[in-house]
């Protein structure tokens, strides 16, 4: 089981309860320290080597691996949604009113979300989302990525065609967000998850 984060939800340890009712060492948990677009790069990633016959060993060590090398972050039009969860700090909200800009947060290496930046940019913030992620890779990788968005479809294909732009970007994937990102980030969020590409 490739798991949401546990720093986020207790379906981790939901997980790992249903794994100890099962035969010993059959099922495997595993903390991602990550959510929504970049848990879904890591199961990918285990799947992938799944289904190429690799052993569990071989795939826990790949995710152990990539796991600080995933990365997720986000953008939301109206931040009350993240405040209202408890998600972001109060202060934050009235901030990005007055200002109108865009707060940006990241699932740091803790597997928490927190803010990490605000945009100058409101119609063009995909855009400037892009630049931003990118700055925060590192140069001459090449990169799986997931785009989502919550109902924000036209705003979700110019963030991924401007990260084609800025980044070697070997596959990528535009997805709608699920139901707990919607009530969390509100419509309009936008995620951006990164991972190195493999190299078999």
């Amino acid at each position: 089981y490739v798991g949401l984060s546990r720093a986020v939800s207790g379906t981790l340890q939901s997980g790992e309860h249903a794994a100890m009712r099962t035969d010993s060492g059959r099922v495997r948990v595993f903390d991602t320290f990550n959510a929504a677009s970049g848990q879904a790069l890591l199961v990918w990633r285990a799947a992938e080597m799944a289904q190429a016959g690799d052993n569990a060993e071989a795939i826990l060590a790949e995710l152990e691996r990539l796991r600080t090398q995933t990365r997720l972050w986000a953008i939301t039009r109206d931040i009350s949604h993240v405040v209202r969860g408890g998600r972001m700090p109060a202060w934050a909200a009235p901030l990005a009113r007055l200002t109108a800009l865009t707060p940006m947060a990241r699932v740091g290496l803790d597997g928490r979300l927190g803010l990490c930046g605000m945009l100058f940019a409101r119609r063009k913030a995909p855009e400037v989302f892009a630049r931003k992620v990118a700055a925060r890779l590192p140069a001459g990788q090449r990169w799986r990525v997931i785009v989502g968005h919550c109902d924000a479809q036209a705003e979700g294909e110019r963030l991924l065609a401007a990260l084609h732009q800025r980044l070697d970007v070997e596959e990528a994937f535009l997805v709608e967000t699920g139901a707990a990102i919607g009530a969390h980030a509100g419509r309009g969020a936008l995620i951006v998850a990164t991972q190195p590409a493999p190299t078999r």
